[in-house]
């Protein structure tokens, strides 16, 4: 959508320690801003829900003003929707967050975890941070998945057999789409470049 920001949103989990991280990406998909955040001990929907907040408070703080949300944690995008299931310890920013997206265009959605891979790759780097750290450039450790996700390539998970189906015949199909997506889309840019030569 034109002159809206989108934020990816993740968060992970162990006995030890959480953290929390997200992508700002425009209309182009050019990064705006990324981070990552660990948020101490606690569970994946704490920590979700922290990484939500943190967006909405760098957004206000940075005065943009279209704000898209995008979670893999279907929890998180139904608390927008019903604020009783926000734990006490977070009420209070959750309010102040609350009131912040109250002020801008503001949409939340859900995204499955295939698609979430540039926040997702932040999440190592998180749990082993102090404080909240942002980059105004791509990080190195997630270029694979920003480049692969602003072309438009396919994520997908496998499992080790579906219903009898062989994990690599599943790989080699899988592969083949992969090939034939960027032969297609090399094909069009050549059409486009020709086009004007032709006419």
């Amino acid at each position: 959508m034109p002159y809206w920001i989108k934020c990816n949103i993740d968060g992970s989990a162990n006995k030890n320690t959480s953290a929390c991280r997200g992508i700002f990406r425009n209309s182009n998909a050019d990064l705006m801003l990324c981070f990552a955040e660990n948020t101490g001990c606690g569970n994946v929907f704490h920590v979700e829900l922290s990484g939500a907040m943190r967006a909405i408070e760098i957004v206000d703080a940075h005065n943009w003003s279209n704000l898209w949300l995008e979670l893999d944690s279907s929890l998180v995008v139904n608390a927008f929707k019903n604020k009783s299931v926000i734990p006490w310890s977070l009420s209070n920013r959750w309010n102040n967050c609350f009131y912040h997206h109250s002020t801008m265009n503001f949409f939340v959605s859900h995204i499955f975890r295939e698609g979430n891979q540039c926040a997702n790759g932040l999440v190592n780097f998180g749990l082993s941070l102090s404080h909240l750290t942002c980059w105004n450039q791509v990080p190195p450790f997630i270029q694979k998945f920003y480049v692969e996700n602003k072309i438009g390539w396919p994520m997908f998970r496998f499992t080790p057999s579906l219903g009898g189906f062989g994990l690599v015949p599943l790989l080699f199909i899988l592969f083949c789409c992969r090939f034939l997506f960027v032969f297609i889309n090399i094909s069009l840019v050549v059409v486009a470049l020709a086009a004007p030569l032709l006419g």
